[in-house]
């Protein structure tokens, strides 16, 4: 018996070791030379269903496209087996050996990782000739910003675009495309095109980004230059990949970098000139309510009173009016927000909502908010008042 339990246990152990072996996890590029405004291709390949995959970290590239995931089968030493691959489009940020670290998979409860791959990044070469080159000089990277000389704490906002009459392939984020400001806002317009005038020749326009800032200090403040990569696929005609010569196909890719130009700011103080007592920094055009949930409440009762201040402006920054009553104690507000960039204009609502449970019948009053903004429009100050408001305590 000792000898058959012996046998089983080597045919079990030995069979293990066959099916471990049998599984491959590899990493491999096209090319392990590239120049580097080309795209790499790398694929992770798995011969077996794995699951959980997790890719490199690619800190010296910048991902082109999407993931694409392709299973099949493939003849391998005159068997057939299964091959799962997961397939990225790089673009080096640099020259030089550059590192693709090890991607991982699950397959039955084991981590599989590949082998880090070495790809050595040369110089650009030319790739732009001809009509390519016409084509690409007629793209621009521009920035708009709604105002240069804001008012110190007033909301600027810059739109980022891509003015071009030439579909393009893809928009890459530079390495230098990193926001130095507050607030920003990515528009994902997916390269959706909208007319424009663009030197006085009617033309197209893709956002990229939008950026929502103010400014804190007075004096002249500068932005610099924000860089990306564009794509262009121009026509070529051949033999395309079903092999039917003379069949004219977009096949042939172009990138190139383009930058904005840099802005100057020139930021202002507010006038001091009439500069209302209470004065809370709301700069834009706004309105002011105070609405409470009922005017009758029991004793003993939750009645909530919501001061909400809307309009135009910036909102993020300015500081919400306190609410005072009759009463002995005034309950600290939660605070609520809505805000939105429409057209260029930071609009919505901030509310705070206070709630009060009286504990003696009777009557207590709101009592009238003054709220004071300055309108860059008229460069002047405003200030709008609520009125008095009873609220009746029952039993």
């Amino acid at each position: 018996m000792k000898t058959l339990r012996y046998y089983i246990l080597f045919i079990a152990f030995t069979c293990a070791q066959i099916t471990v072996a049998q599984v491959s996890f590899e990493a491999t590029v096209k090319r392990d030379s590239v120049p580097l405004n080309k795209h790499i291709e790398v694929s992770f390949t798995m011969n077996q269903d794995g699951e959980n995959f997790t890719p490199p970290p690619f800190k010296n590239f910048i991902i082109a496209n999407n993931v694409s995931l392709s299973m099949g089968y493939a003849w391998i030493g005159g068997k057939k087996g299964l091959q799962k691959t997961y397939s990225y489009q790089l673009l080096a940020k640099k020259q030089g050996e550059l590192l693709v670290e090890s991607a991982s998979i699950m397959f039955e409860g084991i981590t599989y990782k590949t082998k880090p791959i070495n790809i050595f990044i040369t110089d650009s070469i030319s790739i732009v000739e001809g009509l390519e080159k016409e084509i690409l000089k007629n793209i621009h990277y521009i920035t708009e910003a709604t105002t240069t000389t804001p008012y110190i704490g007033e909301m600027v906002i810059l739109n980022h675009k891509v003015i071009t009459n030439t579909p393009l392939y893809s928009i890459l984020e530079s390495e230098t495309e990193k926001s130095i400001l507050p607030l920003t806002y990515n528009l994902n317009d997916s390269l959706f095109y909208h007319k424009t005038n663009y030197k006085g020749k009617e033309t197209y326009y893709v956002n990229t980004t939008q950026e929502v800032f103010a400014f804190t200090k007075v004096g002249h403040k500068s932005i610099p230059p924000q860089s990306i990569f564009i794509e262009i696929m121009t026509e070529q005609k051949g033999i395309n990949s079903l092999g039917v010569p003379g069949k004219v196909f977009f096949d042939k890719l172009h990138r190139a970098e383009y930058s904005t130009q840099g802005l100057i700011f020139k930021v202002k103080d507010l006038p001091k000139k009439n500069k209302p007592k209470h004065f809370l920094n709301a700069i834009g055009s706004f309105d002011i309510k105070i609405k409470p949930s009922s005017l009758q409440v029991k004793k003993g009762e939750s009645l909530d009173v919501k001061v909400q201040v809307s309009g135009e402006g910036n909102l993020y920054l300015l500081e919400m009016p306190l609410l005072t009553t009759t009463m002995q104690e005034t309950p600290k507000p939660n605070e609520e927000k809505q805000i939105d960039v429409v057209e260029n204009r930071i609009v919505g609502t901030k509310t705070n909502t206070y709630t009060f449970i009286p504990q003696e019948t009777g009557n207590f009053v709101i009592n009238p908010i003054e709220f004071s903004y300055f309108d860059p429009k008229i460069k002047k100050y405003k200030t709008i008042r609520t009125e008095m408001i009873k609220i009746s305590v029952i039993e």
